[in-house]
């Protein structure tokens, strides 16, 4: 098998409405990535705030810049980011959410050793800046968490089939085994491609 390195591009979404402050950092944890074929887009919807002055001061060519010209429900400019990335690889971050180092390589590391799943599915830490939660006035950081547990396996694995129709069946049922935040989840374009005749 070739490498899949450099030809794969890395696309993060970061969809933004009225919250510059924390979105400094988020992209800052993308732009300090050590990569150099990862693009950053940033939907900003219909900002009030200083979101824009924020995004130019990144100057940063890996940044993709988009505005919306009208507040849009969330999920639309979710959408609205998805169609302004170009990557072969796609993950969705929020304006408060970040990457922690190291990010890019462990997950080209996992396409090329998986030779270009379709999703990578990944655990994550929970966190809240200080002044978010009223318990916590300090900040909040809570991790590392598995959002889904996939046999006794501490590292990546392939999921097969039959396991993953049961996943699938069983949140069908309520039964989530695994969380559907679009931060824990990495997506091939291929599968997006793939999926986008039954919808947004």
């Amino acid at each position: 098998m070739e490498g899949v390195g450099p030809a794969v591009k890395l696309s993060v979404l970061l969809p933004t409405r009225n919250r510059a402050d924390y979105l400094r950092y988020a992209a800052r944890t993308v732009l300090e990535q050590d990569d150099p074929d990862l693009e950053l887009v940033i939907s900003d919807n219909a900002s009030e705030d200083e979101t824009a002055e924020v995004c130019r001061a990144l100057d940063d060519p890996r940044v993709r810049y988009v505005r919306t010209d009208r507040p849009l429900p969330v999920s639309e400019n979710w959408q609205n980011a998805l169609e302004h990335a170009s990557g072969d690889y796609v993950i969705m971050l929020g304006d408060d959410d970040a990457l922690l180092r190291g990010y890019c390589r462990i997950t080209r590391s996992i396409i090329e050793r998986f030779e270009r799943p379709e999703l990578i599915y990944h655990g994550g830490y929970q966190f809240a800046y200080p002044g978010v939660l009223p318990d916590a006035p300090d900040g909040h950081l809570v991790g590392p968490h598995r959002y889904a547990i996939f046999g006794d396996s501490t590292g990546p694995v392939r999921l097969d089939a039959r396991l993953a129709r049961e996943q699938v069946q069983a949140s069908l049922r309520f039964r989530m085994q695994i969380g559907y935040n679009m931060q824990y989840s990495t997506i091939s374009r291929e599968l997006i491609e793939r999926l986008r005749p039954h919808g947004p």
